[in-house]
């Protein structure tokens, strides 16, 4: 089934806010080869391939008194991060500990590209672990705008050739900018000199943030399942693409919390796309501001993983 028509995707209601970040990974055995040095020149990142420059790189950074820091906005209460250390938080997390469990450390300096249309609020962030490092490129699309409008402008940031400025670089494409801060981040956190090698392939988490009037009681439409498609895809077409069926597309919720029957998590090979409206139009803690950051930081880990793996 395709969609050819004009209007947006029933039962969408407005976004108010639509979250999108995409990670660019590298892995490099050079970080292996450096010992830990102390020196005043030394990179904040250069020795974390070393077990002791590692734990020196963590009691600074969470001290405070490295351009490095701990990747936890508060030392107790991030539960994706007692989760991922084993019901420690933290705070109370041994850099030891960290170190066996490749806790990244943010790069406070990071990248700060720009948007050159004004459009959209883009923020970077660069981690690093013993082994590799990442970027993410975010971008906030603010409304009120309809579903279409909000994937129509997403995909456009991605795909236009002269869209993002880094530095005083020369505005360039979305991918373009990330391995432009892949490069920033391999140079100036660890120390490496040169380009990473093959830009890095990319991988793209996208949260509809914000959203009223729409039902969760009512099952995602075909035509909204496209929008989320060409979302993942970063397909301009995708009004006129085939609806792929829930099976080969849809990851598995959590059958205890008794997901809204709209609830999906839209998955490509290179893409996951949230589209949960109820709790898109509550107000709470656990906000899907929250969630998305905690895919992103994960997706990031496992990216590093995946190409030291390969």
């Amino acid at each position: 089934m395709t969609n050819g028509a004009g209007q947006d995707p029933p039962g969408t209601g407005t976004i108010l806010e639509l979250r999108i970040s995409t990670i660019w990974s590298q892995t490099t055995l050079d970080i292996f080869s450096a010992k830990a040095d102390p020196g005043a020149n030394a990179k904040p990142g250069a020795a974390i391939g070393d077990e002791a420059g590692y734990i020196r790189a963590f009691e600074a950074a969470r001290k405070g008194i490295s351009p490095l820091t701990v990747p936890w906005p508060r030392p107790k209460g991030q539960k994706m991060w007692q989760r991922y250390l084993g019901g420690t938080d933290g705070g109370n997390v041994t850099a030891s500990a960290a170190w066996n469990a490749l806790v990244p450390l943010r790069w406070a300096a990071r990248p700060r590209p720009t948007d050159t249309t004004g459009a959209f609020r883009l923020f970077a962030e660069a981690f690093v672990v013993p082994g590799g490092y990442a970027v993410a490129l975010t971008a906030d699309a603010i409304g009120p705008l309809t579903m279409a409008e909000a994937a129509n402008e997403a995909i456009a940031l991605r795909v236009a050739p002269r869209r993002v400025q880094v530095a005083s670089d020369p505005p360039m494409n979305w991918d373009t900018a990330g391995s432009t801060c892949v490069d920033i981040v391999r140079q100036s956190v660890l120390g490496l000199a040169g380009a990473a090698g093959p830009a890095p392939e990319a991988f793209t988490v996208a949260t509809f943030i914000t959203t009223r009037d729409v039902d969760p009681a009512i099952s995602t439409s075909n035509d909204a399942r496209l929008a989320l498609d060409g979302i993942a895809l970063a397909n301009l077409n995708w009004r006129t693409a085939t609806v792929q069926p829930p099976e080969s597309t849809d990851l598995a919720l959590s059958k205890s919390r008794r997901p809204p029957v709209s609830h999906i998590l839209y998955a490509t090979n290179r893409a996951r796309v949230v589209w949960y409206p109820q709790k898109a139009q509550t107000v709470g803690l656990e906000s899907l501001g929250c969630y998305h950051r905690n895919l992103v930081l994960l997706s990031a880990q496992d990216e590093i993983a995946v190409v030291a793996a390969q």
